[in-house]
């Protein structure tokens, strides 16, 4: 699997996190998948969620723009302006509480 330059797995320009919650039972917590859009197409695609009657899980309060809504089967995503390199160095240059990070 080719890896990132932050060690990040990646499938073609698929990446992925893992975040380790013990409070956090099945349905809950932070897990989700992530849609990168352009920045034109943000608005658009967020009108086009609400009118279809997404219910929202997750105020955004991460950098950029981020719209966190669940899907038909209750599955946590996310539809966000930017892609894994700018999510990798904002997290390092504000880390949350207890963030590890390892490269190789």
């Amino acid at each position: 699997m080719p890896v990132a330059g932050g060690g990040l797995p990646l499938v073609g320009d698929l990446w992925f996190c893992l975040f380790q919650d013990p409070t956090a039972s099945p349905g809950t917590g932070y897990t989700h998948f992530a849609f990168s859009v352009t920045t034109e197409d943000f608005p658009s695609m967020v009108t086009r969620l609400k009118e279809a009657g997404a219910r929202l899980w997750k105020e955004n309060s991460s950098e950029g723009e981020s719209l966190y809504f669940l899907d038909p089967d209750g599955y946590q995503l996310e539809l966000r302006v930017g892609d894994w390199r700018t999510r990798l160095a904002f997290k390092k240059q504000h880390p949350w509480e207890g963030a590890e990070f390892f490269e190789r």
